[in-house]
């Protein structure tokens, strides 16, 4: 009798959609809170702030995806 494949692991394996909402989240959160910390002369909600939250967020999707 042959193994059983492991489904967990493989190139076949995709994350759904739940869990990629999540992780857009979590990115996201992650992004506000370091804008805010390294930006604090910008007021949050501000123009500046969304900016530099939208930055730092491309930039972590850059650096840690591609």
């Amino acid at each position: 009798m042959s193994p059983q494949p492991d489904l967990m692991f493989g190139e076949n394996t995709y994350a759904s959609v739940g869990r990629r909402i999540v992780a857009l989240c979590i990115d996201w959160f992650a992004s506000l809170g370091i804008a805010v910390l390294a930006f604090q002369q910008f007021v949050y909600g501000s123009p500046e702030s969304m900016l530099a939250t939208v930055v730092i967020f491309y930039a972590e999707i850059v650096i840690f995806t591609f």
